[in-house]
């Protein structure tokens, strides 16, 4: 299935250009595995288990990625 994203500023996408070309993927894989990994972060079992300091910097981390 094909998401688009629209209106992400420029210095955004140079930014998980440089993170994907460090991660050794593509733009597409990057964003994927973001997608991903996000998802299974917010997961109820995941989220319970977690020390809430543990989730607080998951979820700061993934804000500052976006």
């Amino acid at each position: 299935m094909d998401i688009i994203i629209r209106n992400i500023p420029e210095n955004m996408i140079d930014k998980i250009d440089n993170i994907a070309k460090a991660e050794d993927l593509s733009r597409n894989a990057l964003l994927s595995k973001l997608i991903s990994d996000f998802v299974k972060s917010n997961d109820d079992f995941v989220v319970n288990i977690l020390p809430p300091i543990v989730r607080a910097l998951v979820n700061h981390g993934f804000v500052n990625i976006t």
